[in-house]
């Protein structure tokens, strides 16, 4: 029972963390890619490209780390010292691991997978038409952020096999990150094994996607301008 509620309040953290950082990233949504003004602006300049694209990949970076960390960090050690209160100081240093691995983790795929859709729809659509959905992916977050305030109480009186199942739950996002975080805290129960490895194969392919769009749309803007 206590492993239970243990993990759903898990959950609803890195719940929090993706939709909190898809919000404050998507209201940066014109930064997110080297645009044409970019370009003209940079390319005259004396500087290689390589150094360019990757001060770009940089700036990406930092201002994740920045986002997740304020997102995450106070979460975490309230968090840790709240469920390890008389587990001692092992399960402390623990239980802040696993969940700044879980909440990190699913902050930097959010983060990843809405920098390469920016820069797919930049690449197939062009500069005006990724600008003109900024405002609608603002608005879609804005929604989820205000529901997941709203509809959070109400996760506690679902009734536990109305979720957490294999064919619901097993290819959420959220779940995967939360089977990372019981991987990372040692659990014995063995269906979070597969949910642990999805949750790393999905944020390799989304910083994977994000590098490389990230590089193409570069390339493409340098062309261009």
């Amino acid at each position: 029972l206590l492993d239970d509620t243990l993990e759903w309040i898990e959950l609803l953290f890195v719940s929090h963390s993706m939709v909190t950082i898809g919000l404050i990233t998507v209201f940066v949504w014109d930064a997110l890619s080297f645009d044409r003004r970019d370009a003209m602006m940079l390319g005259p300049l004396p500087v290689r490209q390589g150094t360019v694209a990757g001060a770009k990949l940089a700036a990406l970076g930092a201002f994740l780390l920045l986002a997740a960390g304020l997102v995450t960090l106070p979460s975490g050690f309230l968090f840790a010292m709240e469920t390890s209160d008389q587990l001692g100081a092992l399960a402390f240093v623990t239980h802040l691991v696993a969940h700044l691995s879980a909440t990190v983790g699913a902050a930097a795929f959010t983060f990843a997978a809405i920098v390469a859709f920016r820069g797919v729809v930049m690449i197939v659509a062009g500069a005006r038409a990724a600008s003109a959905i900024g405002p609608l992916m603002q608005f879609l977050f804005v929604v989820l952020i205000l529901s997941f305030v709203i509809l959070t109480p109400a996760v506690w009186k679902i009734p536990h096999a109305t979720l957490a199942n294999p064919t619901v739950t097993g290819w959420l996002p959220s779940s995967w990150f939360l089977g990372l975080f019981e991987r990372v805290r040692g659990s014995s129960r063995a269906y979070f094994l597969p949910l642990a490895m999805r949750a790393l194969i999905a944020l390799s392919i989304a910083v994977t996607a994000a590098i490389a769009v990230s590089v193409a749309t570069f390339r493409q803007q340098m062309r261009l301008a």
